[in-house]
């Protein structure tokens, strides 16, 4: 493959970055120069009330380029340094107050489901299809997955759907609460237009309150968790745009 060809590339259009996985015919494996681009791309986020990350061609993304693995002349240097620059991303994702939506279609394994999965909100294709994959190739998980499944499953389903490399469907992965929901292959695009659609219709700052406390709930108890959700609902009612549209509910 060219070294100079184009693995993320970032567009920013009426407030949404749009993070597009452009290696297909790898199908988006991750190597450094992918968690370069990607670094370079997320670098947006803060300017945005939205992202969108998806995948041309036929797969959302297999994770580790497995062949930079075995080419590496340091293993443990390499897959630790590419997976600390993948983290980085993710945090910086997760981090913000812009709503994160990956579409996902096609192949979602290894670090491909743990990008996935560490997005606010994930909607996928019906024939979208999900492997933690680590296990072929000897290796824990990265990019959160150990931490996502634990908290969606517990331990134990957590244990048996990554050591078991299990195959997962779209359908199951909704039905655990993993995705937010799948629609035909053809609607995706579509689908995640119209989420996107609907952030926008909200006031910001509505939507990073929200999305910070379902970020923090896991970490709080359930009355301290109230204080949050008090105190940020009073910074909402005090914001112009919160201000106009009770009055335009009034007005009805």
């Amino acid at each position: 493959m060219p070294s100079n060809t184009i693995r993320v590339l970032a567009t920013i259009q009426d407030d949404v970055l749009y993070i597009d996985l452009t290696n297909p015919q790898r199908h988006n494996a991750i190597d450094t120069a992918f968690t370069d681009e990607l670094a370079t791309a997320v670098q947006h986020v803060e300017s945005v009330r939205a992202v969108v990350l998806r995948s041309r061609g036929p797969d959302f993304c297999v994770g580790g380029d497995v062949r930079a693995f075995s080419a590496a002349d340091e293993p443990r240097a390499y897959v630790g340094a590419l997976a600390g620059a993948l983290h980085d991303s993710i945090r910086i994702l997760t981090e913000s107050s812009a709503v994160v939506v990956a579409a996902v279609r096609g192949w979602a394994t290894g670090a491909g489901m743990s990008l996935a999965l560490a997005a606010d909100v994930c909607l996928a294709a019906q024939t979208a299809r999900f492997r933690a994959a680590y296990p072929a190739v000897g290796l824990s998980p990265d990019g959160g997955l150990s931490w996502t499944l634990t908290r969606a499953l517990g331990g134990s389903a957590a244990l048996h759907t990554i050591l078991g490399n299990l195959v997962i469907t779209a359908a199951d992965l909704h039905a655990m609460g993993l995705i937010a929901a799948t629609c035909p292959d053809d609607d995706l695009d579509r689908a995640v237009d119209d989420f996107v659609r609907q952030i926008m219709s909200i006031p910001a700052e509505a939507v990073a309150a929200t999305k910070q406390l379902i970020r923090g709930a896991h970490n709080r108890d359930f009355t301290v968790h109230l204080e949050h959700e008090a105190a940020a609902i009073a910074r909402c009612a005090a914001t112009p745009a919160s201000r106009a549209l009770v009055d335009k509910f009034v007005a009805r």
